[in-house]
């Protein structure tokens, strides 16, 4: 059973912890980055025989680290730290800043002084638990040149640290030097600790926030036992507290894989900032109220696979970025029902307008297109025809003319025998052929 946690400002129950343990003056001394949520349960949870320090979220976090082992060591000879931040590859976020690959030069004198051994005694050990700080190359680069500056034996974490249930661990993976990797939390406190040590991904966070900012997030509705988007300003919240959030979900990179808000009441423009989701795989924001025209950038999302914006007041063309090229996972678009007459909303709206864009042809990925209640002029594309894998094509209730290619007739005997076509339209070129107008299948 998860434990729930602490609100990340309850320093009251830390300034007690932290008023006693620095009575003991251990050789061990962990530091808690007041960021990470529930800072204060995993203080509370500290192994036996430690002294607890915390960073202020407001400020420095090397330069209050600096001063701290600077006080610290002129009373104690320290054989174990343990830095307990959020991290990313190469990369730890220690109060408002940042100690990385591209910030080290900056901070070697103050990173150089944190450790002062006594001639003949073992390296101290430094141990990193943000999540993903040694991966890949950057994280193996940035523990080396760590590791030269402080003279510092390191652990540190390639995988996600915390709670099991957020696909995290408690294991320091990579090792520099002979480090003592004793983690400083104790077990119980690991086996309940409901979050990970990673904040959101910096796009991922910006991107929502302006689709939270753009659609009057404050007035979304959610229902009885669903949790709203909590976002404040420019802070960036812990993937586990984000992934609480109703209609946001995250792959096991601790991306933004989903955004699903059905009939919550999103009134605006869509962002282009959306295309900072770059490893989204489904955007569902059916049944709301969406003014103004598609972003051409949602083009970017080379992952999607479900993008449904239908039952909106969308207008505009329909981007003619959208194609195989941009999108080449994409099975599902949907975007009928945007045209709707006063009365029937608060707005109306005559949909999308203007042709069926031929790269809509070349997404072979899709398994269904609906446009249908719109207001679309043109003829239909023919290599739509070429959509061999569709179940569903459905364009009617719009202006279109013309023909109807046969190549798109001919689909209901593609690969996807099953597909339904409908194409009703209400105008008629009247050349002769299959008509946009006369048929339905």
């Amino acid at each position: 059973m998860s434990h729930k946690l602490p609100v990340s400002g309850d320093r009251q129950q830390f300034d007690g912890l932290q008023a006693a343990s620095a009575q003991v003056s251990p050789e061990i001394l962990v530091i808690l980055d007041s960021k990470v949520d529930g800072y204060a349960y995993l203080a509370a949870g500290l192994a036996a025989g430690t002294a607890v320090a915390v960073l202020d979220e407001s400020r420095d976090g090397v330069k209050q680290i600096t001063s701290l082992l600077d006080q610290y060591n002129a009373h104690n000879q320290l054989s174990q730290v343990h830095l307990i931040s959020h991290g990313a590859p190469g990369c730890l976020y220690l109060g408002n800043t940042e100690l990385s690959l591209t910030t080290l030069a900056q901070y070697t004198e103050q990173v150089s002084s944190w450790f002062a051994p006594l001639p003949g005694s073992a390296a101290p050990s430094l141990l990193l638990y943000g999540c993903n700080v040694a991966a890949g190359d950057a994280g193996a680069e940035f523990l080396e040149k760590l590791h030269g500056l402080t003279g510092a034996a390191i652990a540190a974490s390639k995988t996600r640290t915390g709670s099991a249930d957020q696909g995290g661990d408690w294991n320091l993976e990579v090792t520099l030097g002979n480090p003592v990797v004793e983690v400083a939390i104790a077990p119980a406190t690991q086996a309940t600790y409901a979050g990970v040590l990673a904040p959101m991904n910096a796009e991922d966070y910006a991107a929502i926030k302006a689709l939270y900012d753009n659609t009057g997030g404050a007035s979304w509705i959610f229902g009885t036992g669903e949790t709203p988007w909590a976002l404040s300003g420019n802070t960036v919240p812990d993937v586990s507290v984000a992934s609480t959030w109703t209609g946001l979900t995250f792959n096991g990179n601790g991306r933004v894989s989903g955004i699903t808000l059905v009939s919550k009441n999103l009134i605006g423009v869509l962002p282009s900032a959306l295309n900072g989701l770059s490893e989204i795989t489904t955007l569902n924001l059916r049944g709301n109220g969406l003014s103004g025209s598609i972003p051409s950038s949602l083009a970017d999302l080379e992952g999607l696979q479900t993008l449904d914006l239908s039952g909106n007041i969308l207008s505009g063309a329909i981007p003619d970025t959208f194609s195989g090229g941009n999108l080449p996972n994409l099975t599902v678009l949907l975007l009928f029902g945007n045209r709707r007459l006063e009365g029937q909303g608060s707005v109306g709206s005559t949909g999308l307008t203007g042709p069926i864009p031929t790269g809509l042809g070349t997404i072979t990925t899709l398994t269904e297109l609906d446009l249908s209640n719109n207001s679309l002029t043109g003829s239909i594309p023919q290599n739509l025809g070429e959509l061999t894998n569709l179940n569903n094509l459905t364009l009617s209730d719009n202006g279109l003319s013309g023909d109807i290619p046969a190549s798109v007739l001919d689909l209901s005997g593609s690969p996807a025998p099953n597909t339904n076509l409908l194409l009703d339209n209400p105008v008629s070129t009247g050349a002769p052929g299959r008509s946009a107008s006369r048929s339905r299948c």
